[in-house]
């Protein structure tokens, strides 16, 4: 397997989003059609699912399928030693039992081996049938989720009223808040429309935030159905994405 990386500022903000659901070893799927992961976070919240399309390299070459167990903190602290011009490689030979990655500017060129690890993950059964699907810019998501954080609370009440507004509400040790938006882009999936409300934790709400400014549109989608984790994606450009799942507080 052998890729390069010309647009190193997206690569490192995607991996640093990943760092910041507190997920510290992951495997890395490479195919043939590119870069996926799919993991939890240690309280079993959240997941994140990354796929990056052959197309969103420079150049990528996978023959066989080949999965890498990597720290990501440690790929983050790589990552960070990479200026925004530096072109990043990335390789792995079937025998090895490292991945390598190579820094390289006009000035110099900087090798790493990172050891591969063992990892166990079980595949997760998601479903992906949503009742609304709304589309929201990513700085407006950014503000209400800052707005409605004053009051300190730990859990967001999420609400579709039948006038298409999205109603946020929150109560903390500071009091509580309301927020109301006007839902202009939604479209309705496969269930039946109903009143929809669920509850998520503001926590995990905000460490989506550094991926959903990466879209390439600058936006979000936001997926929701009642009773089932609320699904925000970002795409990426060329035909790859990043989506968090977040699972709703039980009342």
């Amino acid at each position: 397997m052998e890729l390069s990386i010309s647009n190193i500022d997206i690569f490192k903000k995607v991996f640093e989003s990943i760092k910041e659901l507190d997920i510290v070893d992951t495997n890395f799927e490479f195919t043939k059609q590119g870069l996926k992961i799919e993991n939890m976070d240690a309280s079993h919240t959240s997941l994140v699912y990354l796929n990056l399309s052959k197309d969103f390299f420079e150049s990528y070459t996978c023959n066989t399928d080949i999965t890498v167990g990597l720290n990501i903190p440690v790929f983050c602290k790589i990552l960070k030693a990479c200026r925004d011009t530096d072109s990043l490689g990335i390789t792995k030979n079937k025998n090895d039992n490292f991945l390598c990655l190579v820094v390289s500017n006009t000035d110099k060129n900087q090798e790493f081996e990172l050891p591969e690890m063992e990892i166990d993950t079980d595949k997760l059964c998601i479903v992906d049938k949503y009742q609304y699907i709304i589309n929201i810019a990513s700085d407006v998501f950014n503000r209400i989720i800052h707005d409605i954080s004053v009051v300190d609370g730990s859990n967001v009440r999420l609400t579709v009223q039948d006038n298409n507004i999205l109603r946020w509400s929150i109560e903390g040790d500071l009091g509580k808040t309301s927020l109301e938006t006007k839902i202009e882009n939604t479209k309705h999936g496969e269930s039946t429309r109903q009143r929809l409300t669920n509850s998520f934790s503001i926590n995990f709400m905000k460490k989506f935030i550094k991926s959903s400014n990466l879209g390439q549109d600058k936006s979000i989608t936001l997926s929701m159905e009642n009773d089932i984790p609320i699904k925000l994606s970002s795409d990426l450009g060329n035909q790859s994405e990043i989506k968090f799942y977040i699972a709703p507080k039980i009342d």
